[in-house]
């Protein structure tokens, strides 16, 4: 299973990565360049909020929202790419740690959630650029892209009077120049802000394994709130020896000790490594027993309440 969602995160990442570098061509426009925008249920609700209409191009995303109803927030562990890109840059010193952050810092997601929606209703999307998919967009095509593109230019340009090296350079810019890279070259402002804010998040992985997912991505939060009611959950069996080896594989620290186990529907990304962990296959993802249909929220001290919101 795990290499199974490792495929799903390749897969997904490559596809997010060619059609960044479809955008930043700056040619025709590709039909799909915003083809995770469109499935993205924060930006949908965000931009029909300040638009005050229904936009069909963003309708897509209904299948995400009805997909965590089902499964819980496969998203975050499966498709979006900027969860990829922390779950592969992990830090050995954030899995040293003796003492973990609190688990109150889990609500600053829905206070940058709240804070988005709110502005949203006053036509107001500036906060959007904290949605992970604008900023990982908006990073690659305003920083990493021209800064790699500035980078082969001016290489080329010094090596070109090098006779032998004619050839091969020539041969680099028939096959990459359009197809992969832009013509011309560009600059845009706030740039390095953009791209310090980026690595930041990454950086505060030395914190905790994917810092930015437990604790300050509002599409998470989003998500996590819809999968709270998801009608497949983790469930711990009675094959369980209490021998906690689930808790220390879990990229979110969701499963709680305490509660025998279990862990919050909200904060688990579906990723099987606890199922991977068991040695005595006491844990399964499944549909909640029938006593358990009325699918009430399990509510924890960081989860928002209806005041706080």
């Amino acid at each position: 299973m795990r290499r199974l969602r490792q495929a799903s995160q390749i897969l997904f990442l490559a596809l997010f990565v060619y059609l960044l570098f479809v955008a930043y061509q700056g040619r025709v426009a590709h039909p799909w360049t915003d083809l995770f925008f469109r499935f993205n249920p924060l930006a949908a609700l965000a931009a029909m909020i300040a638009a005050r209409a229904w936009i069909p191009r963003l309708g897509l995303a209904l299948v995400t929202v009805a997909v965590t109803l089902v499964v819980g927030r496969v998203w975050c562990g499966w498709l979006c790419p900027m969860g990829t890109l922390l779950e592969w840059l992990r830090f050995k010193r954030a899995r040293e740690l003796t003492s973990p952050l609190s688990p109150r810092w889990r609500t600053v997601k829905y206070i940058l959630l709240f804070g988005i929606v709110f502005a949203a209703l006053w036509g107001n999307l500036t906060l959007m650029l904290l949605d992970p998919i604008a900023l990982v967009t908006r990073t690659m095509t305003t920083a990493v892209l021209p800064a790699l593109n500035h980078a082969i230019t001016r290489a080329e340009m010094a090596l070109y009077p090098v006779r032998f090296l004619r050839p091969p350079i020539n041969l680099i810019e028939r096959g990459l120049r359009g197809p992969v890279l832009p013509l011309a070259e560009y600059a845009f402002a706030a740039n390095v802000a953009i791209a310090l804010l980026f690595f930041g998040i990454i950086a505060l992985n030395a914190l905790a394994d994917r810092f930015w997912c437990r604790y300050l991505c509002p599409l998470g939060g989003l998500l996590a709130l819809l999968s709270k009611v998801a009608l497949i959950r983790r469930l711990v069996g009675s094959e369980c020896n209490r021998c906690a080896q689930c808790v220390g594989t879990c990229p979110m620290d969701t499963i709680d000790p305490a509660r025998g186990y279990e862990s919050d529907p909200g904060e688990c990304t579906v990723c099987y490594d606890c199922l991977t962990a068991c040695p005595q296959n006491g844990i399964g993802f499944r549909f909640r027993p029938q006593r358990d249909q009325q699918l009430a929220p399990v509510w924890r001290k960081y989860d928002p309440s209806r005041r706080q919101a």
